[in-house]
């Protein structure tokens, strides 16, 4: 059924967030949605490096949490469906507060 075979192919997914990630400060709820195309369902998860500390990517693409630490974080999240996956680097700097 030509219907069915269109869903099938589907599209690998391409991140469309951009590589700095809004600042954050320590001690505040930070929160950060990363965006692709691509068929659905998405699959995020962090390929190397390091959240900020007290931070976390949840498989929707959702970074959260109240970071502890001030600094600068480097890390790799991958986005993958069906169809394949795409990589992207990011960076998210936390300032001391006060």
């Amino acid at each position: 059924h030509p219907l069915l075979d269109a869903v099938q192919a589907g599209s690998a997914p391409a991140v469309l967030s951009a590589s700095a990630l809004s600042s954050g400060t320590v001690g505040t709820l930070y929160g950060a949605s990363l965006s692709a195309t691509g068929a659905a369902p998405l699959q995020w998860l962090l390929s190397s490096g390091s959240l900020p500390s007290g931070l976390s990517l949840s498989s929707t693409g959702v970074i959260s949490g109240t970071p502890t630490t001030a600094g600068t974080s480097a890390f790799v999240v991958t986005v993958g469906n069906f169809a394949g996956s795409s990589s992207q680097s990011f960076t998210i700097t936390i300032a001391a507060s006060g």
